[in-house]
């Protein structure tokens, strides 16, 4: 009897006790991931980044920076902080595909520099010093956020085939992206297009590109700016004259850019492309009369060097002027023209065949390819 008593007191202690065992370590681990942390959180580069070094050309200045840094100065600048930490995440692995590239591959800037910090060119950077200006109040937590995506994902990169692919990439593309030989002249197995369900209206700095042949960007033209004068063809010698030097000068295989805005009343027009920098000191030459690029730039050229003065009379006669910038290996032509005198925008590509225009609101659009 008594050892009958002793068994079921036994029974109701572990009955009652038990539970408590079970449940108080996990009471305590809920409450330890709830507490705020009484200190910030010190975050350790890892190891991978750390032992790269990235050569990073800016601003004129080529300065020597651990994978693990330059990857935090990427995406400050490419994702705004206020994004959720996974797709600040996504994007430094996206960052580190593209900068690994870059090193196996080699970027524009041969021997000299790794990437730059032009997003024209590379990618996009900003110091932590800029960055916190920017942040205000907000700025520890963003830079914590930043640091974790950039650390947390040491080492990880996008492979195919064992190499780091061309992780080429961009905010938004409503209704679905593009592939790769749809944009570029080389289509890329990991670059294919996929449904991306967003709306043009939703996104912020949204615009969209149209394509239109020379006869109905005229027509398009007219019906909205009725005084304007499309009847001339000087401006279109001017477009094809400058089309035709990007062209010849332009990487192989890359892409020229051709881009107008409307500006104070004013169409500005843009055309852009990839090759060898031109030195400074040139660049006031480029427009005399048969003045001609280095012996290395001019080789297997075609021309006796009027082509770009030609641009510049005829610009100058409607008052005008012409800048050029060759920075990076990006060469870039710009001028304005008022709408009442002849703002044609018919063009040719480089071999002289099928005209169109692309016009954008914001930024460059491609338009034919360099051969």
């Amino acid at each position: 009897m008594k050892q009958s008593i002793g068994v079921s007191t036994l029974l109701l202690i572990l009955l009652f006790v038990l539970p408590l065992l079970v449940i108080t370590p996990v009471l305590h681990r809920q409450l330890a991931e709830s507490e705020e942390p009484s200190e910030p959180l010190t975050i350790i580069p890892g190891d991978i980044d750390s032992a790269e070094t990235v050569r990073v050309l800016d601003d004129g200045t080529v300065q020597e920076m651990t994978l693990a840094n330059y990857l935090v100065g990427v995406v400050r600048a490419e994702m705004p902080a206020s994004f959720e930490r996974e797709a600040l995440r996504a994007q430094a692995v996206a960052a580190r595909t593209y900068t690994l590239y870059k090193i196996k591959n080699g970027g524009n800037h041969g021997d000299t520099a790794d990437v730059c910090t032009d997003p024209k060119c590379c990618q996009a950077y900003i110091s932590e010093e800029a960055a916190r200006s920017n942040w205000g109040a907000k700025a520890d937590d963003y830079e914590a956020k930043i640091e974790d995506a950039v650390y947390s994902t040491d080492g990880q990169a996008i492979l195919y085939d064992g190499q780091p692919i061309l992780a080429a990439f961009h905010s938004s593309s409503p209704g679905y992206t593009r592939s790769a030989g749809e944009v570029w002249l080389t289509d890329l197995p990991y670059l294919q297009s996929v449904s991306s369900p967003e709306k043009g209206d939703a996104i912020p700095n949204y615009y969209s590109r149209a394509e239109f042949t020379a006869e109905d960007f005229k027509k398009r033209v007219l019906a909205a700016y009725p005084e304007a004068d499309l009847s001339g063809a000087m401006i279109t010698q001017v477009i094809y004259n400058l089309l035709e030097n990007a062209a010849k000068f332009a990487i192989p295989d890359s892409t020229l850019y051709l881009g107008v805005t409307a500006l104070d009343g004013k169409a500005r027009v843009m055309i852009r492309n990839f090759g060898e920098t031109i030195p400074a000191e040139e660049l006031p030459l480029l427009f005399e009369r048969f003045h001609k690029s280095d012996k290395s730039r001019s080789e297997d050229k075609d021309g006796v060097g009027l082509g770009l003065y030609i641009v510049k009379t005829i610009l100058e006669q409607h008052k005008e002027k012409i800048n050029v910038t060759s920075e990076n290996g990006v060469t870039t032509f710009t001028f304005s023209l008022g709408m009442d005198r002849g703002n044609a925008c018919t063009t040719a590509t480089a071999h002289g065949r099928n005209p169109w225009c692309s016009m954008a609101s914001a930024c460059p659009a491609p338009m034919t390819t360099a051969r």
